[in-house]
């Protein structure tokens, strides 16, 4: 213990006239009460403690500022006897004068305390009530409101930051007044409450109304503060992550990762430790690499890019199913993973731990601690366990506030995206508000699966429908023209029109005059039923019986092109149920990318591969269960639109196309299209024989490949052939398509020579009528 007047930053205002006196009476008179108690008779502690001061007071009188080391017994005394009381930490125990701005006695690690650079911290701010604010002569205030007013329970809260070992401790003063007695001078002023009514109080101006009736000169203090800083670490913590959280949308970048570092190295109290924490800022658990809040990572540092590179799924199983690794804290608790082990190795650490962080059972980050020099004890890593709610709070505020910012850059720069390939887009979302750069989105090595169900003779049969609508207004027009008595000139030259109309409609040049055609129904003939004479009750019952006819749903104008497009409805509408099973097949077997476009009839490709699902072992063996699984698709959609055709207004059949490209492509995103394409000159050839295959013909015939009740396969190497086979015969014993499969070659498809196809009968599958 240390006799040494000290001064302490409590916000005392020091030139302020205020009235104290050391004291040892208040002291005697709590012991006097304490053996009048009754539940303390049992104690002889405090009798032997009154006798012996009784004997000093007699002998020394009462301690001044000149003859403190006099008393050094009897403050020694204090220091035990309330600290068998409190039963507290007393690392940082002292006594100070009534007015605690000043220390006079302590223990060696108080005056250590007070001799390192402990500074103040600001008020918390934003708090509901007064006790919050720092403001001048809190302390003395909120004794005169408990003493005087009997305003009991309030926390001054007075906070310091001091430094050690480099890193940031936070202490709270804690000011205990019980041997300090307060006197006033005058009458007691009355406080007026009314400042406070229905205001939320965020700041001293809110109370200083309240305050400014109490004259602190108006009291005298007389009597030994007792003093004692506490560890707040945990508190201060809580208080900045939540305070984080809360300005979370405000922050910079710079000033977040300074925060968050200050945090964690407070946690630990030693630079000895190294420390990372990591959010987990993407869906399907695939973190950002690129983050600055991972680059101090081991884990999710270069062990994660190494695995990336190789393909590996360790990782990524990992992240579905996280635990607690450790490595040096304990004999025989090692985490058993070789490769991590002998990562944590070569970097040399001595101690590694891996803590994952949940939040109502959800993975959103990690708090990974290590160190090259210091063997962690159990000890230590227990101590970091009350911190793990704040920093999984912050984890998870920063992957929901991450998310919208993800959002909000997906929805400006890309489009609507499927599951399978959104973690890559996020990924780059992620990277652009870290660097205002939009990467490009590539997917190397996959393979790409494409179908198509086209509609036999669509062009054709829609076209049909046309002309037969349109001859029907002809023959409406014409007998309207035939009513009219005397035919004007605008008359006669619409009678013209309608002569070269119905001429190009009977020759069969709906294709090269369509345009006009359109431009004749919709623009030309509106204008002259307004013109008609109004004056002939027969050409105005006409008029609007063609214009009741033009009624797109009930009008007979429009009923073979609304029969052909019912038709292709309800066609389409069951072809795209199958391949939506199609590729339910697919993502629950491996994850994968799957669009498909609509023509006449639908087009699909997915793209399939390790770099689309990186989380997930690709195997190759799955192309040929997706490649049997395509076959079966289009067997089951042959079957279904043979079994449908009776019901459609017009009978469409369907034709069923697969393209088989053995070698993985690359694709890309195209922002200025909003989808993939492929990648690179090789690739696209792929493309260009996809295109251009629906309309090959067979060599050295004049037969289209495509047939209704057939299912052709293209390909353009060999070496697929015995597995396409294989796969034909196995679908065949499912009872699916025929025995008998067709090995043929194409023409040329300009400059696409050497094509080869696969031509198999589905099962069951029939002719019929085109119209009825």
């Amino acid at each position: 213990m240390l006799i040494k007047s000290v001064a302490i930053n409590s916000n005392i205002k020091e030139t302020l006239g205020l009235e104290q006196r050391l004291s040892l009476m208040p002291f005697q008179r709590f012991l006097l009460k304490n053996i009048a108690d009754p539940v303390q008779q049992s104690n002889i502690i405090p009798k032997l403690v009154m006798e012996y001061l009784e004997g000093v007071l007699m002998e020394r009188g009462e301690p001044t500022p000149e003859n403190l080391s006099e008393f050094t017994d009897v403050f020694g005394l204090i220091h035990r006897l309330t600290n068998s009381i409190t039963n507290l930490d007393d690392r940082f125990w002292g006594l100070a004068f009534p007015v605690p701005d000043k220390a006079f006695f302590g223990r060696d690690t108080f005056y250590d305390l007070l001799d390192s650079d402990l500074t103040l911290l600001p008020d918390s701010g934003g708090a509901p009530f007064y006790p919050d604010i720092a403001f001048t002569n809190k302390l003395l205030y909120i004794l005169v409101l408990e003493r005087f007013y009997g305003i009991k329970g309030v926390d001054s809260n007075m906070r310091y930051v001091y430094f050690k070992h480099g890193v940031p401790q936070y202490v709270e003063l804690k000011v205990d007044f019980s041997f300090v007695e307060v006197a006033l001078k005058g009458e007691l002023p009355r406080l007026d409450f009314s400042c406070l009514r229905d205001k939320n109080v965020e700041g001293f101006d809110d109370i200083e109304p309240l305050l400014s009736s109490i004259n602190l000169e108006a009291f005298s203090f007389t009597g030994i503060s007792i003093l004692r800083f506490v560890d707040c670490n945990r508190e201060q913590v809580f208080n900045r992550v939540q305070q984080i959280v809360a300005d979370l949308s405000r922050f910079e970048k710079q000033s977040f990762h300074r925060d968050v570092s200050s945090i964690l190295s407070t946690m630990v109290g030693t630079t000895a430790i190294s420390h990372s924490f990591f959010p987990v800022l993407e869906l399907n658990g695939f973190p950002i690499l690129k983050s600055d809040l991972v680059k101090d990572s081991i884990f999710f540092g270069e062990l994660i890019l190494k695995e990336r590179e190789k393909c590996q799924s360790g990782i990524f199983d990992y992240l579905k199913a996280p635990y607690t690794i450790s490595y040096g804290v304990e004999t025989g608790m090692d985490s058993f993973d070789e490769t991590l082990i002998a990562h944590l190795k070569q970097l040399k650490l001595a101690s590694y731990v891996c803590f994952p962080l949940r939040h109502n059972g959800d993975l959103v980050g990690f708090l990974e601690l290590y160190s090259r020099d210091l063997k962690f004890d159990n000890e230590k890593v227990v101590s970091i366990a009350p911190y793990m709610p704040m920093l999984t709070l912050l984890a998870y505020e920063l992957a929901v506030g991450f998310k919208a910012k993800l959002n909000q850059v997906i929805l400006q720069n890309f489009t609507s995206l499927q599951e399978a390939v959104q973690w890559r887009f996020n990924q780059v979302a992620a990277h652009y508000l870290l660097e205002p750069k939009l990467e490009k989105i590539l997917f190397e090595n996959v393979y790409p699966l494409y179908g198509a169900v086209d509609i036999k003779n669509s062009t054709l049969l829609r076209n049909l429908a046309y002309k037969k609508d349109s001859l029907y207004r002809i023959n409406q027009l014409d007998q309207i023209l035939r009513t009219i008595p005397v035919h004007r000139a605008t008359e006669q030259q619409f009678m013209m029109r309608l002569e070269h109309i119905t001429q190009w409609l009977n020759e069969g040049y709906i294709d090269k005059y369509l345009v006009d055609i359109l431009s004749f129904f919709q623009e030309e003939v509106p204008v002259f039923m307004d013109n008609l004479p109004l004056d002939n009750a027969e050409i105005q019952e006409l008029r609007d019986m063609y214009r009741e006819g033009e009624d797109i749903v009930r009008g007979k104008n429009n009923r073979f092109a609304m029969a052909f497009e019912q038709s292709l409805s309800t066609l389409n509408q069951m072809i795209n149920k199958e391949l939506t099973t199609f590729n339910q097949y697919i993502q629950d077997r491996y994850p994968s990318y799957f669009e498909k476009f609509r023509t006449d009839g639908v087009e699909y490709d997915a793209y399939v591969g390790q770099s689309i699902t990186p989380a997930k072992v690709f195997n190759v063996e799955l192309l040929r269960e997706f490649r049997k699984q395509q076959v079966i698709s289009m067997a089951e959609i042959g079957q279904q639109a043979h079994a449908i055709i009776d019901d459609l207004p017009i009978a469409l059949e369907t034709t069923q196309l697969i393209f088989i490209h053995p070698n993985p492509i690359a694709i890309s995103f195209r922002q200025d299209e909003r989808r993939f394409d492929v990648e690179g000159g090789y690739n696209i050839r792929y493309q260009m024989i996809k295109k251009r295959i629906d309309k090959a013909l067979i060599k050295d015939t004049k037969e289209r490949l495509v047939q209704p009740g057939c299912i052709a396969l293209v390909y353009a190497t060999r070496r697929v052939e015995e597995e396409l086979k294989g796969i034909l015969k196995e679908v065949h014993e499912m009872g699916l398509i025929g025995a008998n499969i067709e090995s043929l070659v194409l023409e040329e498809l300009q400059g696409l020579n050497e094509l080869r196809a696969l031509r198999v009968r589905i099962a069951g599958f029939g002719q019929t009528a085109l119209f009825r």
